[in-house]
């Protein structure tokens, strides 16, 4: 997988607790539409080129059950020992807050990863919380652009 040269939003919205995320830059969802999954909308700006102070979100997933992992860890944390392949790199955020930047939390479930910016959203799907993946900006900031959340929930 290439990094791709869009920036781009996400929006939260009411989430199933059996639905499949998907989250990229692409404004065409990459291959998602093809395999059932539809736009949900954008939740935040992120970077698709590394830019001062942000760092990589690497991207993982699992082919046997279709699921997608993020993480700021190049060796995935534990995604490798479950099944999940290296993909690339996502897009680009910051590790620590900075001015006008919001975090964006990481939930776990039955249908994999949960990413928001909204913590009350996260704490409705019943995932457990397992922290915040990095920082990014709720709207538009020069350089950044939308970061798109589809979902599967078929």
């Amino acid at each position: 997988m290439k990094t791709l040269t869009y920036f781009l939003t996400i929006l939260s919205l009411t989430i199933s607790t059996l639905a499949e995320h998907f989250y990229t830059t692409d404004p065409h969802g990459e291959l998602a539409p093809g395999l059932g999954y539809h736009l949900e909308g954008a939740a935040c700006y992120v970077s698709t080129t590394q830019q001062s102070g942000t760092v990589p979100i690497y991207r993982w997933m699992n082919p046997k059950q279709g699921l997608h992992f993020y993480t700021a860890d190049p060796n995935g944390e534990l995604a490798p020992q479950l099944g999940y392949d290296y993909e690339g790199i996502a897009y680009y955020l910051f590790p620590n807050e900075v001015s006008g930047s919001v975090p964006f939390y990481r939930w776990n479930g039955k249908s994999g990863h949960f990413y928001t910016t909204n913590a009350a959203e996260g704490s409705n799907t019943g995932f457990a919380f397992e922290g915040i993946t990095g920082w990014v900006f709720p709207g538009p900031v020069a350089g950044f652009g939308e970061l798109y959340r589809w979902i599967n929930d078929k």
